[in-house]
């Protein structure tokens, strides 16, 4: 006879060890690596090392900022981003990779300490965005890990070329 079922871990508390492992991911992934490398694209039309570990701070403090909005107001309106008009980009691209990462780690650590007390009803709190009909905190979380895998993957592939990860 089986014992009683697994008891299934906290869909919300599993986001956020998530956020926390693929932080160290960045880090693993940039690691050892020279300024001029990480800034070095494997194609011209793709983006660097550098200019992903950009993205993904700049979507970080989005993400941040609009889960702040939906916890401070009721059923915000939430913009759509898009990073090909997004004026900062080049900039902060531009900063040493070294300075981008540790900004990147602390702006994270800030976001899973704002994240972690949330209650449920929290979790849920609404927005209204254009693309997306069912748009609430724990779908936005959600969406910021998939969306960081996906850039995972990317450097993922570019540092294999460069030599195993740390």
């Amino acid at each position: 006879m089986a014992g009683p079922a697994p008891e299934r871990p906290d869909p919300n508390r599993r986001l956020l060890r998530r956020l926390e492992v693929q932080a160290h991911d960045v880090e693993r992934l940039t690691a050892g690596l020279a300024e001029e490398v990480l800034a070095r694209r494997p194609d011209p039309e793709k983006w660097s090392l550098k200019e992903l570990l950009a993205h993904l701070w700049i979507t970080q403090r989005l993400f941040l900022m609009r889960a702040e909005k939906m916890l401070s107001q009721e059923n915000p309106a939430i913009d759509p981003y898009d990073p090909a008009e997004d004026p900062d980009f080049r900039r902060v691209a531009a900063r040493p990779a070294a300075r981008i990462l540790a900004e990147f780690l602390s702006d994270r650590a800030a976001l899973l300490a704002r994240l972690a007390p949330l209650t449920p009803d929290e979790w849920n709190r609404r927005g209204e965005h254009p693309e997306f009909p069912h748009y609430h905190l724990r779908f936005l979380v959600e969406y910021m890990v998939h969306h960081e895998a996906h850039h995972l993957y990317q450097m993922f592939r570019i540092r294999s070329q460069l030599g195993p990860a740390p």
